[in-house]
């Protein structure tokens, strides 16, 4: 069963306004990359609305908990289990525990396509090379 979190509406409000209260993300280095990663964080505990997993993130969670042939831990945010790999398309889940965060990563050319499945996050990107870097929230639908 598919269903929206509580309140999703005034979730993708809150996001929206942490998102400009902060500003415009400044990741000319690691240190401030981080800070605004954090800062995004820290507003979301504030708010009181860290919710317990789903079913679906506690079960990829289990997954990549250990490591594997198409899986693995990262003990800095959660774990990767790759779903498919026939070059050069591979397909994987980004486990991202609660309150961590990617790293910032720059590629020249490399295709890819984001699906949130759950959760609360924030999306930072370059829409143009050398740009300033963008951000969406990313409030989508939660399994039951």
């Amino acid at each position: 069963m598919i269903s929206t979190a509580p309140n999703q509406r005034d979730v993708g409000t809150l996001v929206t306004e942490t998102l400009a209260r902060l500003g415009p993300p400044d990741f000319s280095t690691e240190e401030s990359y981080t800070a605004f990663c954090l800062a995004v964080g820290r507003s979301w505990d504030e708010a009181g609305r860290r919710q317990p997993p789903t079913g679906d993130f506690s079960r990829e969670r289990e997954i990549v908990s250990t490591k594997g042939d198409m899986h693995f831990p990262v003990p800095q945010w959660g774990g990767v289990h790759v779903t498919k790999h026939e070059a050069p398309i591979v397909e994987k889940f980004l486990v991202v525990d609660s309150g961590m965060f990617l790293a910032f990563e720059y590629h020249t050319a490399k295709r890819e396509t984001l699906f949130h499945r759950a959760g609360v996050g924030v999306l930072v990107y370059d829409a143009q090379p050398n740009s300033t870097p963008a951000t969406s929230p990313l409030t989508g639908l939660t399994a039951a």
